[in-house]
């Protein structure tokens, strides 16, 4: 796997497609972009372009920010984090934190579709996907806490 470095035109499609998909009036993300084959995003200094990195086989570097899928932008946890205050739509507040941590789907009836923030209080937990009535978990494993059941 090779990461590439978007060019600006890619850079304000993106931008573009997160700023519509969340509605988030001005978003200002002064970062590099890359993109992995598998279409994960990337975020990194802009200082990078100092350093002459096409003759290294990089599999990630800086923050992995999301990936673009068919139905949208899916944010990583640490993008729902800087997307969900500037969020005006497609934010969902849920009550069931303890399920949602543990990586269980959340029954919650909302008008969105597709891809949307999930936030408890302040917190922003990460993205799911709104379709029929709830909210489909996609916390990675490695970050789901243990399940009461795995405790007996």
């Amino acid at each position: 796997m090779q990461l590439e470095i978007l060019n600006g035109k890619e850079v304000k499609k993106l931008v573009n497609q997160i700023k519509e998909q969340f509605g988030i009036q001005k978003l200002d993300l002064s970062y590099e972009f890359f993109k992995s084959s598998k279409d994960k995003i990337y975020l990194i200094n802009k200082e990078i372009k100092e350093h002459n990195i096409k003759n290294y086989k990089i599999n990630a570097m800086g923050l992995y920010f999301g990936k673009k899928e068919q139905g949208g932008f899916r944010p990583s946890i640490e993008a729902s984090q800087i997307l969900g205050p500037l969020a005006t739509k497609a934010c969902e507040e849920i009550k069931e934190v303890q399920e949602w941590l543990e990586g269980y789907d959340i029954k919650h009836e909302t008008t969105a579709k597709g891809f949307v923030i999930v936030k408890y209080g302040h917190d922003f937990l990460g993205s799911g996907c709104a379709k029929e009535g709830k909210i489909l978990n996609y916390l990675p494993k490695e970050r789901r806490l243990a399940k009461k059941e795995d405790h007996l």
